[in-house]
């Protein structure tokens, strides 16, 4: 016989909606909840796919005796309150309930080594399309939903999403994929569950700059694929740390602050403009490497003042025109040597 369960609730409405508050722990959780992931088995799921990577970090933020006091939020199929709304009561058993929001901190906080409790936002007897809605609401500021997931679900939402809405998301996946390969030199240099440390930028700050250039309206990668983006962005930070190979020996690297890591974003489609006509089409890191060799004397020097700009936006675009500086005078010597051939 399935064992019944009652937890103690506080309820509230919004809009006609009743929504349930109670606290468990992960473990208990996991024993009924499950995540609705969209994959070719269940083509109506709405999920991100699970991250080993952000559940160990989740799980490492727990043990560092920090707190996690977002609220999870869960969609029951059956439930029900007694009649004085102060005990939510289901069924104990698999799938009996849903979670919309917060898949990451319940399977964090179940692998930690310290057991706490997490406070949950219950909808009852919400129906699929209530709970993609509420999903897409709350993961569209780039939490590493893949855009090719929220273009499937369109069909499913009240509205569309914009370019610029579509751009974020495919940035926030870009950075999760560099964030979490351990060959890249991006690896862990994204903070996405913190603020950023030593020697790290936010997920935020990346996805501002990643998304221009991915905008399916005039970005300049917008016409490769995502595993090609993840490759051109790699490739042109491991040429970086190859020049700049000093630099990158400080505790905080200045391409991994906000004003340095803001001035090579910005002058990216300059340079990858410039290795593409000096190689006739390439951008491996050798192809960039040569580019930067090319100005890392004056280059060097202005990387060791970029501190005094202090920070803003002005900070980075003075870093960044003192790279294009020097990377226009490299095409104004190619323009001058074409000329002279012909």
């Amino acid at each position: 016989m399935t064992k019944i369960l009652k937890y103690d609730c506080l309820t509230f409405n919004q809009n006609g909606k009743d929504l349930v508050f109670f606290k468990i722990k992960a473990k208990d959780l996991l024993k009924f909840a499950n995540v609705a992931r969209k994959t070719e088995d269940n083509p109506d799921g709405y999920q991100r796919m699970f991250s080993e990577y952000r559940k160990k970090a989740i799980a490492k933020y727990i043990d560092d005796k920090n707190i996690l006091p977002n609220s999870i939020l869960i969609s029951f199929d059956e439930a029900r309150l007694e009649e004085n709304k102060t005990k939510i009561i289901f069924a104990a058993k698999e799938n009996s309930a849903w979670i919309i929001d917060g898949q990451h901190r319940v399977l964090g906080a179940s692998y930690a080594n310290t057991e706490i409790e997490l406070p949950v936002i219950a909808l009852l007897n919400a129906n699929q399309e209530e709970q993609v809605l509420q999903f897409v609401t709350i993961n569209r500021e780039a939490k590493g939903v893949p855009s090719s997931l929220y273009i499937d679900l369109l069909g499913k939402l009240p509205r569309e999403l914009s370019p610029k809405e579509v751009a974020q998301n495919r940035a926030s996946d870009i950075a999760d994929k560099l964030n979490e390969d351990e060959y890249s030199p991006l690896y862990n240099r994204i903070a996405t569950t913190s603020s950023p440390k030593a020697g790290q930028i936010s997920k935020s700050n990346f996805v501002r700059k990643v998304e221009p250039l991915i905008s399916i309206e005039k970005g300049r990668l917008n016409t490769f694929t995502m595993v090609e983006q993840v490759k051109i962005i790699n490739n042109y930070f491991k040429a970086i740390e190859k020049v700049f190979n000093q630099e990158l020996k400080k505790d905080r690297p200045i391409f991994y602050q906000t004003i340095g890591f803001g001035a090579f974003m910005k002058s990216f489609e300059l340079i990858f403009n410039t290795v593409l006509n000096l190689t006739n089409g390439g951008f491996e890191v050798q192809d960039i490497i040569s580019l930067f060799k090319s100005v890392a004397p004056d280059l060097n020097t202005s990387l060791s003042s970029w501190s005094q700009y202090g920070t803003g936006e002005k900070a980075e675009n003075n870093a960044a025109n003192e790279i294009k500086t020097l990377i226009q005078k490299v095409n104004a010597q190619s323009d001058l040597k074409t000329s002279i051939r012909l």
